[in-house]
């Protein structure tokens, strides 16, 4: 029995814009660790809630781009529901600025790819 044309799309390889997405996302993670001493030593500058917020998120964030690199779904509704929170977070403290389109453009080429995920 022949496998049909979407099955084939559908059993292709991790696509380049995902695995640099990933590739990125690794790096931007193992760089939050690098930065957390700094920001522990100067905690009094942050709201109290920030620094429980910044780990959670950034373990969220890892875990969604494990998913991703693994081709699941799941890890693209991830990034993108950490994305909204993290976007209403920013615009909420006044403290939006171009370089929060970033993810914004994360999320648009996770989601085009995402029908290629389990």
């Amino acid at each position: 029995m022949a496998m049909s044309d979407y099955e084939n799309y559908a059993k292709q390889p991790r696509p380049v814009p995902v695995t640099i997405i990933c590739i990125l996302g690794f790096v931007s993670a193992g760089l939050a660790l690098f930065i957390l001493p700094d920001l522990l030593a100067h905690a009094s500058r942050y709201p109290s809630w920030y620094l429980v917020f910044l780990v959670g998120s950034t373990a969220i964030g890892l875990g969604s781009m494990i998913a991703m690199w693994n081709m699941k779904k799941l890890g693209v509704f991830l990034y993108v529901m950490l994305t909204i929170v993290n976007q209403i977070l920013i615009i909420s403290a006044g403290r939006w600025s171009a370089s929060a389109l970033v993810p914004l453009a994360i999320c648009g080429v996770a989601l085009a790819n995402v029908d290629r995920m389990d």
